[in-house]
């Protein structure tokens, strides 16, 4: 990283450095820090994650471990010795690497002579010294983990061997060779006199159980040294600004609208992906080497050539670059205001879009259609396009027709309708649709009979009682509403005597259950004529149509499977009266049956089904929503 080393206080410090800076460098431990306490796992994650930086085949690069913050002080015969603010448990671990190059073989002995001398020393203040050579795990705790972590390094030095792969050496070149390919500490001194340590956490997020800086952290901080190069107000104003953007991020309510991937170490990395445009297939730190080009150019202007990306843009100042990433970072804001941006591109990202992807297809429609005047609605129709291509299959759109024909076994289209349905009605109600309790890891969705399908799918004992249970209670229920039904009052007396039998036995006979569920989930099933009731032919009713599927949690799904449309909607009144869970406004609208027209005249006993004419009416809605998405004629060449 050159251009750095004018500033020492804060730079990038090669391990190397350590062997090659003509002095020893010797680190206090103070007495507030806790003592070693690394685990096996976050060793050979550190080892893990260096192995892979070794070998991925670049010629150059740099691997940035956590900061090392220091503070200088004198040792009693006069030289430096520095106390260890931040950075200790990897700081000591590297020791432990380092010991076991030396002591294990893998070096000539010329170089571990020379190494072992030059070797940077730890000791602690109030604590006892611990013996990095031969760690006594039964002497205190700080031993325990210490033996523990050496343990741990020689079985992967031992496997590492027997691989053959020949990743030892590679590692050995990053951490003791003088190459353009090293491990590096970002070194940051504090000043001798400074008892403000609150600026270490610019550059000390780092992520639980992540080893490496982030590309935005490390991006900040050439920020940081660019500004605090020039204008120490300069470089207060960007790091307030960076905090606003930051917390906008942290944001679930923003993040879940522009983000589904769930990877990234620290959230406002892909602000940073977007500036830089890193497509798909590029490595994940192409975003930082990007700025780090644009960096070194400015500090060594006419020995760095700047490259193609910032050329293209006018961009050969880190202030410029400051300004076009507040420039994405207000683009993302105003989409995330906008009532159609918000909508639309949440639906495109929960389905894999990226933002910087949304955002050149509009670029490129405007470019096509040389429009002057070009308009939101021309925005629109561009948005449309994109969510047309979600629905491709077999090189063929979904059109307006084939809508009626979807059916519960197409787990592709299926369900990216019925959000969209949702996210659409959201849109036109001049509402939020709440991407982030939708995308929420805690919460999960999935496709639910709006009238319960044909088939059992309980199989526990206690769940079948269960269900019986409810099933005779809501029977109870519906006999009240109809003394006259013979059927009602039969199937009432058939759950009971099933439900005393099964519980007097421990088991229910299998196939009697299977019957009542079928006269059951038939009887609930019933379409209303001339205010009569009939039975019907239960196998002559599609309940796998879409006009009986709508969007549901897992949780509350889970919660009453099997169950009939009246017990059913019992539950999702009593969610939505909570107000507790999200809950999609199309599923509210289904089961308070606010899609049937002149639903305020209908009978109790009908509000209680999901019947033909329920259906048809829940179909004309999701057409009204979606057909001017799927009829909208493609003129801007969206791909």
């Amino acid at each position: 990283m050159p251009g750095l080393d004018n500033d020492k206080n804060f730079r990038p410090f090669p391990v190397g450095e350590f062997f090659y800076g003509g002095v020893v460098y010797k680190f206090l431990i103070p007495s507030f820090q806790r003592g070693y306490r690394w685990e096996k796992k976050q060793v050979i994650d550190l080892l893990e994650d260096i192995k892979q930086f070794a070998c991925n085949g670049a010629q150059d690069g740099s691997y940035f471990l956590q900061p090392l913050v220091v503070k200088r002080t004198l040792d009693v015969d006069g030289s430096d010795l520095w106390e260890v603010l931040d950075g200790q448990q990897r700081l000591t671990t590297l020791l432990l690497i380092l010991k076991e190059f030396i002591s294990g073989g893998h070096l000539t002995p010329k170089e571990m002579q020379l190494f072992g001398s030059r070797l940077y020393k730890i000791r602690y203040r109030n604590r006892p010294q611990l013996d990095f050579d031969n760690p006594d795990g039964a002497s205190n705790i700080d031993g325990y983990y210490l033996a523990n972590a050496k343990s741990t390094i020689k079985d992967w030095f031992e496997a590492e061997a027997v691989e053959m792969t020949g990743s030892i050496n590679k590692i050995k070149e990053t951490l003791f060779q003088k190459s353009d390919k090293q491990v590096k500490f970002i070194w940051y001194a504090i000043d001798e006199d400074s008892e403000d340590i609150a600026s270490i956490n610019i550059f000390n997020r780092l992520n639980k159980g992540k080893i490496g800086l982030t590309s935005s952290e490390l991006i900040k901080a050439l920020f940081i040294m660019d500004a605090s190069g020039k204008d120490i107000e300069k470089s207060q104003q960007l790091s307030i600004r960076w905090n606003e953007m930051e917390k906008k991020f942290q944001d679930d309510k923003f993040w879940y609208f522009i983000s589904d991937d769930q990877k990234y170490q620290t959230r406002i990395d892909l602000l940073f992906d977007f500036v830089a445009q890193r497509g798909p297939d590029d490595e994940p730190d192409t975003s930082y080497r990007k700025f780090q080009n644009l960096y070194d150019y400015c500090q060594k202007k006419g020995t760095v050539e700047l490259s193609e990306f910032w050329k293209s843009k006018g961009i050969d100042e880190m202030d410029k670059a400051w300004n076009e990433v507040k420039k994405v970072f207000d683009r993302l804001i105003a989409w995330y205001e906008d009532n159609m941006y918000y909508h639309y591109v949440g639906f495109l990202v929960n389905y894999g879009s990226k933002p910087l992807e949304i955002y050149n297809a509009i670029e490129d429609a405007k470019l096509i259609a040389k429009n002057d005047n070009w308009m939101s609605s021309d925005t629109e129709q561009v948005l449309h396009g994109l969510i047309r291509e979600k629905f491709k299959e077999k090189g063929k759109y979904l059109t307006v027709a084939d809508i009626d024909k979807l059916d519960y076994y197409n787990k592709t289209r299926v369900p990216r309708l019925l959000l969209l349905f949702n996210v659409q009605t959201y849109y036109k109600t001049h509402q939020r649709f709440a991407f982030d309790e939708f995308r929420n890891p805690r919460n999960g969705w999935d496709i639910e009979h709006i009238d319960s399908q044909n088939n059992v799918t309980l199989e526990s004992f206690e769940d079948r009682i269960h269900w019986l249970k409810d099933i005779e209670g809501d029977l109870e229920t519906e006999r009240k509403l109809n003394d006259k039904n013979v059927f009602v009052k039969k199937l009432l007396d058939s759950v009971r005597d099933l439900i005393e039998k099964s519980e007097s036995d421990g088991k229910i006979n299998l196939q009697n259950y299977r019957d009542l569920y079928k006269h059951i989930n038939q009887y609930y099933s019933f379409e209303e004529s001339d205010g009569s009731i009939s039975e019907v032919d239960l196998e002559s009713k599609n309940k796998d149509a879409i006009s009986n599927l709508t969007l549901l949690s897992l949780k509350i799904n889970r919660s009453y499977q099997d169950a009939p449309f009246p017990l059913k909607r019992k539950r999702i009144i009593e969610e939505d009266q909570k107000g507790e869970s999200f809950m999609p406004i199309c599923t509210r609208n289904i089961f308070l049956k606010y899609y049937t027209k002149d639903s305020a005249n209908l009978s109790p006993m009908m509000m209680r089904r999901w019947n033909s004419k329920d259906k048809e009416y829940y179909m004309e809605a999701i057409h009204k929503m979606l057909d001017p998405i799927f009829s909208t004629e493609d003129t801007h060449n969206v791909k």
